[in-house]
């Protein structure tokens, strides 16, 4: 993924993680995942800390066995939708 693709989703999300809204340690998570047809489209990605988005793949993979899978799948607080309204 580009560089300025994960600078935008980053900038879109407020520099926060989409779950629990630490500015530290930020990733960018593909919601629908590559192997599964997901593309770099800004829609498909969501901005999360290396804490959540460990958690999340783990929940993913108790859940279904595949590791991936988007937070407010996951059970996790927050949601994207709830961070996105607030733009």
């Amino acid at each position: 993924m580009a560089r300025a693709s994960r600078r935008l989703v980053q900038e879109r999300d407020g520099y926060r993680c989409t779950i629990c809204g630490s500015r530290e340690q930020l990733e960018v998570h593909h919601i629908v995942p590559r192997r599964l047809g997901g593309s770099n489209d800004p829609e498909n990605l969501v901005t999360v800390c290396a804490a959540c988005h460990r958690r999340m793949d783990r929940e993913s993979l108790e859940r279904d066995g595949s590791g991936h899978g988007a937070p407010w799948e996951a059970g996790l607080r927050g949601t994207r939708d709830s961070s996105a309204s607030s733009e």
